[in-house]
């Protein structure tokens, strides 16, 4: 069976070579054996062309092949710096957005507690407003008291200028002026220990919700000086304290209502009451 065309070539060359001997058989006694050795070499030198070629092309195909790959190599190493670069600015941004957070929070909580500092000041400044509103009442009622008590010595003086004794005690439902004055002068002595005291009674929870502002302020101080690495401790430390008492910082905050406590206490009159005092009104019998 003869080889097609798309046979190998091999195949075909030496079918070639074959019929070429088959014609010239006829002369082979004739022609020299160089002939023929000419031939088989001029084949055998044809075939080891086309090997050549074949493993030329072959090396050739596998010096591309590894030139791409050397390229996409390359290319893989540019990709894996630049993926190095993005995550190695990531983690830069990502650790400034942290600090950022972190530091938004410790203004959030340094805020909030001179907020709440601040709250507590202006309570306290208006209990101390109320509480000097009633020293002011407190002395207005001592200065009642004083012009009742004068009121008293000057019927007692009418009384003596008159050459009359002044009575030790009075006669229950009397009517005459030295009994209105002794009554006046009692029911304001009344009303201005009242008032006297309800005027220390506020200054007292005055000075106590000022020392709780100051110690809220000194909180938030204490929060805004800290690092931010011990802000958790910091406020954690801040949460547990426990409230403060008003007898234990009341001399820090107790500077703040001394004026009005002394103005209540220089509105007393000080000679004429004090003169005034053991010279009581007789009691009514």
């Amino acid at each position: 069976m003869t080889p097609s065309l798309k046979s190998s070539p091999i195949h075909f060359m030496l079918s070639t070579g074959i019929c070429v001997l088959l014609l010239g058989s006829a002369a082979w006694s004739e022609e020299a054996p160089e002939k023929a050795r000419a031939l088989l070499d001029q084949v055998t030198k044809s075939e080891q062309d086309r090997q050549i070629a074949a493993k030329q092309k072959e090396i050739e195909r596998l010096q591309e092949d590894q030139a791409k790959t050397e390229r996409d190599s390359s290319s893989l190493k540019e990709t894996m710096e630049s993926t190095s670069g993005l995550i190695d600015e990531t983690s830069a941004h990502l650790a400034t957005l942290t600090a950022d957070s972190r530091r938004l929070q410790h203004e959030l909580a340094v805020s909030e507690a001179w907020t709440n500092a601040e709250t507590l000041k202006i309570a306290g400044l208006r209990a101390l407003t109320e509480a000097q509103g009633k020293s002011l009442a407190a002395a207005t009622r001592r200065a009642e008291e004083a012009d009742a008590r004068s009121h008293l010595m000057t019927v007692e003086m009418e009384i003596l200028q008159a050459g009359k004794q002044v009575p030790g005690e009075l006669r229950e439902g009397s009517q005459g002026d030295l009994a209105k004055a002794s009554k006046a002068v009692a029911v304001a002595e009344s009303k201005a220990d009242s008032e006297e005291r309800l005027a220390h009674e506020a200054m007292k929870a005055a000075a106590a919700k000022m020392a709780v502002a100051e110690a809220k302020a000194a909180t938030a101080r204490r929060l805004a000086d800290n690092d931010l690495t011990l802000e958790p401790t910091v406020v954690t430390k801040a949460k547990a304290k426990p409230p403060v008492k008003p007898t234990e910082k009341l001399a820090p905050i107790a500077a703040p209502p001394k004026p009005a406590a002394n103005a209540a206490t220089t509105a007393k009159p000080t000679p004429n009451t004090g003169a005034a005092k053991p010279n009581k009104a007789p009691a009514l019998r």
